[in-house]
């Protein structure tokens, strides 16, 4: 089916340390068509650790990727890089949002500590029956992962699931509301909700705003990989009634791991898995047990066996932690960046044992582009976020 020609365009950019990706699509309610995508690498050390190092020379590769992809829109939903979130769970009284950001203001002022001085932050609610809350609360107790602490290692969560534009862009224009001890909460304490914090220094979004702009660009909202991708899932059939899941986001020199329960973050991991450095050492590089050269494929089994291990090992610990020992991961959905990406879903589809899933084109969502959609998954769901959830 051809979509409109007058319907709205919208591009998701994705920047890591070694990669800039973008996908512009076309969105209507009972079809996504992808009608362009570009990826190309980011020379090293302009950025580092999700920090812009050279602002000039990110704006150039920006521009670069839109002159070479000939992208329509410069409308762009952005892609916060994992290594500066921070997340913070709560269980908090159910009251408007108004009044969380209060009670979420007054916890930051007097007891948590973030680990930089500008924060700019949002929070989104998961109401709870009593029921429900008894059990999250029991939990809690046992679960070291719903107090985060450092930035880097818990990296990436979630922003606001609300229809309007996210929060953390108009508090990175108007600055951060500064609670008061005039300004207490009204609290209703019969019902609890979870509470899911995301914060992000407000100087390192200045950058890349900044960046954005100076390539004549308009960004609209700055979102979180994991929840744009778990708005996207549900898009495609073959994932669409997820209960419990995990999205393993590879790139060159590391993995994000994101587990999701009944639509909630639950836990997050950044793992050092240096594919790159691992393929770039496959001519010379010498197996311990046999003592001859290790050759690519060699090399991406010793790369998957290493993630696989890891992954068991995140999802055992979530369900001995959390009392879901019964529950089952549903899938492991692979996206991400790093060259190799088909080769390593294809092997740890071999080493896992659970079902491993990639982004394919389906009827909900099409492309007449000739290139596989599958690396560009974040870049997709990043853009869906513009329409709303």
């Amino acid at each position: 089916m051809k979509l409109r020609r007058n319907s709205n365009r919208r591009v998701g950019l994705e920047i890591n340390d070694t990669w800039l990706q973008a996908a512009e699509i076309i969105e209507q309610p009972s079809e996504i068509q992808v009608v362009q995508a570009k990826r190309m690498p980011l020379s090293a050390g302009i950025v580092v650790e999700g920090r812009v190092i050279h602002p000039e020379l990110l704006t150039a590769a920006i521009l670069e990727l839109w002159e070479e992809a000939g992208f329509q829109s410069r409308e762009v939903i952005f892609g916060i890089p994992s290594a500066f979130v921070l997340i913070r769970h709560y269980q908090l009284p159910s009251v408007v949002k108004s009044e969380l950001k209060k009670m979420i203001d007054m916890e930051l002022e007097l007891r948590t500590r973030l680990p930089f001085a500008d924060p700019i932050y949002d929070i989104v609610s998961y109401p709870q029956s009593p029921i429900e809350r008894k059990k999250e609360e029991d939990e809690l107790e046992l679960d070291p992962v719903l107090a985060v602490g450092n930035a880097h290692d818990e990296a990436a969560a979630a922003v606001v699931t609300e229809r309007r534009m996210t929060t953390l862009w108009s508090r990175l224009r108007s600055g951060l509301r500064r609670p008061s001890h005039r300004d207490q909460p009204h609290v209703e304490l019969t019902v609890r909700s979870d509470v899911l914090l995301v914060a992000v220094p407000k100087s390192e979004m200045i950058r890349y705003r900044d960046a954005m702009e100076a390539a004549k660009l308009v960004p609209r909202v700055f979102d979180i990989k994991p929840l744009a991708l778990h708005r996207l899932l549900p898009r495609l059939p073959q994932v669409d009634d997820a209960r419990t899941y995990v999205t393993a986001s590879i790139h060159a020199m590391h993995t994000d791991i994101f587990l999701f329960h009944r639509g909630q973050l639950r836990l997050t991991r950044s793992l050092s898995i240096n594919i790159s450095a691992s393929i770039s050492m496959s001519g010379s590089r010498v197996s311990y047990l046999s003592g001859t050269m290790m050759n690519e494929t060699e090399i991406y089994e010793s790369v998957c066996d290493e993630l696989a291990m890891e992954l068991e090992r995140l999802i055992d610990f979530y369900r001995y932690s959390s009392q879901q020992e019964s529950e089952s991961i549903q899938f492991v959905f692979i996206c991400g960046d790093t060259d190799g990406l088909k080769a390593i879903y294809s092997v740890l589809e071999r080493k896992l044992d659970m079902p491993v899933r990639m982004m394919e084109e389906t009827d909900a969502l099409t492309t007449e582009l000739d290139d596989p959609l599958y690396p560009f998954a974040v870049p997709v769901s990043l853009a869906c976020r513009g329409g709303g959830v």
